[in-house]
C-alpha cells in the first residue's frame, strides 16, 4: 500500500513538473514572438530600443536560454541603421556585442551567438576597411569560421562568411568567386533550415538572394 501511495504521489509531482514546465515554455513563446514582432515592425530606433527591453526582461526571467540576449543584439545592429555617424553606429554595436557576450555566456558554443558577433565585427570593418580591416578582419572570419565548424549547416553564418569574401575580393581586385559560392552555398542551406523553435533566427534570405543576383 505504501509503496502504491508512493508511486501516485510520485506520478502527481512528475505530472506537475511537467505541466509547470509546458506554461512556461508557452510564456516564453509568447513573450519571445511579441518582441520579434516588436523588432520587426520597429519604424524607428525607439522602437527598437523598445524591443531590446522586452528581451532584457525574458532573459532575465528565462536564465537557461540564450535568444533573448541573441534579438536584443541584434536589435541593437538594427538601431545602428537609423544614424549616419561612426561614432554612434560603433556605440550600438558595441551594445550588440554586450548583448552577445552575455548570450554566450549561457551558450558558449551556440553557432548562432557567434555568427551573430562576427556580424558586428564585420560591420565595424564596413565603416572604415582601410583603418579597421587588418585587425578586425580576422575576428570576423574567425568568427563565422567557428560558427559553421558547430554548425556547418547554419545558413546566416555561411552568407556573412560569403559577403565578408566579397567585400575583401573588391578590396583587393581579386575574383568574388569565393565569396559567390558561399553566398549561392548559403541559398541552399536557407531553402533547407528548419527552425528549431517558433523564435529562432531565420533572418537572412533575402540578403543572400539580393548578393546572388550580382553573383556571375
Amino acid at each position: 500500500m505504501k509503496t502504491k501511495l508512493l508511486l501516485i504521489a510520485t506520478t502527481v509531482a512528475l505530472l506537475m513538473v511537467i505541466m509547470y514546465d509546458a506554461k512556461a515554455n508557452d510564456a516564453l513563446e509568447e513573450a519571445m514572438l511579441n518582441g520579434l514582432k516588436q523588432m520587426n515592425e520597429a519604424q524607428s530606433a525607439q522602437d527598437l530600443k523598445n524591443a531590446v527591453n522586452v528581451f532584457e526582461r525574458i532573459a532575465q526571467a528565462a536564465p537557461d536560454h540564450w535568444e533573448p540576449y541573441y534579438f536584443a543584439g541584434l536589435a541593437n545592429i538594427k538601431m545602428a541603421n537609423y544614424t549616419e555617424d561612426m561614432e554612434a553606429k560603433d556605440n550600438h554595436w558595441d551594445d550588440a556585442l554586450k548583448q552577445i557576450s552575455k548570450g554566450l555566456e549561457r551558450a558558449p558554443m551556440e553557432s548562432e551567438l557567434i555568427a551573430l558577433q562576427g556580424y558586428c565585427y564585420m560591420l565595424k570593418v564596413s565603416v572604415d576597411p582601410a583603418t579597421r580591416g587588418q585587425s578586425m578582419s580576422p575576428k570576423a572570419i574567425g568568427a563565422f569560421q567557428k560558427a559553421l565548424a558547430i554548425n556547418s549547416a547554419n545558413p546566416r553564418a555561411t552568407l556573412m562568411l560569403g559577403q565578408m569574401e566579397l567585400g575583401m575580393a573588391q578590396f583587393f581586385g581579386t575574383g568574388p568567386e569565393k565569396g559567390c559560392g558561399l553566398i549561392k552555398k548559403s541559398l541552399d542551406l536557407f531553402d533547407s533550415f528548419e527552425k528549431p523553435t517558433p523564435y529562432a533566427p531565420d533572418w537572412g534570405k533575402e540578403w543572400a538572394t539580393n548578393v546572388a543576383q550580382s553573383c556571375p
